[in-house]
């Protein structure tokens, strides 16, 4: 079969799961181990980086990757490239949809987090400093992509309220979405919050290793502790509304 009919199949594969997301971004947040028999929907901004370095590292047992803590730009650049990654993506295990079947043998798992604390996460980590994605936020803002003055946190909630969910970007779109979970029939939703707890519970489905579970710690910009420092009663007032699907999907609170 030539490569582009392949490619054309497995784009017709994922259609009932590109309603939310480009094919390309489906391509990059699945990661499916054929060696342990999981499928992993990953997050942006719950704790992805952690967790793929713990995957990998069980793929490639043997070696010293991820061995030193910090993560060195090549090691970065191998858990973020699916092109070096010994975890499959969708085109790979085309077709994806047996691996869906209830008989298929592969654990389906992703984690969530507090929309509270990921949008907030996102502003950190994503806005503040002029990062790349700071550049749409700028545009919808009317400002140049030259300004320098910083994007408030209340600003960013505004142009995030006013967009569509479909066309946010990944990294505070909403979890159940972005995961697909109409569609995904996960075997299990982890919470950021109790991320140990939950892979514990992820390495007993699936024969991980967990040897290595305490040595990596989620990239961390504490997002969590500074809550009440840039949260106004209005501002959680509209971000419950902006993602009220995921407060209720996942069991988060409402914060007054």
């Amino acid at each position: 079969m030539p490569l582009k009919s392949r490619l054309q199949h497995a784009q017709d594969d994922l259609d009932f799961l590109t309603a939310s997301n480009g094919f390309q971004h489906l391509v990059y947040a699945i990661n499916i181990s054929a060696r342990h028999r999981y499928v992993y929907f990953e997050t942006p901004k719950v704790a992805c980086s952690t967790i793929k370095r713990f995957l990998i590292k069980n793929e490639l047992p043997g070696t010293e990757l991820f061995d030193k803590g910090e993560l060195s730009y090549e090691e970065f650049d191998f858990l973020h490239n699916r092109e070096f990654s010994p975890l499959l993506n969708v085109k790979q295990a085309y077709p994806f949809r047996r691996l869906l079947q209830p008989d298929s043998g592969f654990f389906r798992f992703c984690f969530v987090r507090n929309p509270y604390d990921r949008l907030l996460s996102a502003w950190l980590d994503k806005i503040v400093g002029d990062r790349p994605q700071a550049l749409q936020v700028k545009a919808v803002l009317g400002l140049s992509a030259n300004a320098t003055r910083e994007i408030s946190f209340a600003e960013f909630v505004e142009v995030v309220a006013a967009t569509p969910a479909a066309l946010m970007d990944p990294h505070w779109r909403p979890q159940h979405l972005h995961n697909c979970v109409d569609v995904m029939d996960y075997h299990f939703i982890g919470r950021m919050e109790r991320l140990e707890e939950g892979m514990a519970h992820v390495c007993r489905e699936t024969g991980l290793d967990p040897a290595h579970l305490a040595r990596f710690s989620p990239h961390r910009n504490d997002a969590g502790d500074k809550l009440a420092a840039h949260y106004t009663p209005a501002l959680r007032k509209r971000v419950y509304k902006v993602f009220e699907q995921d407060f209720e999907a996942f069991g988060y609170p409402r914060r007054g």
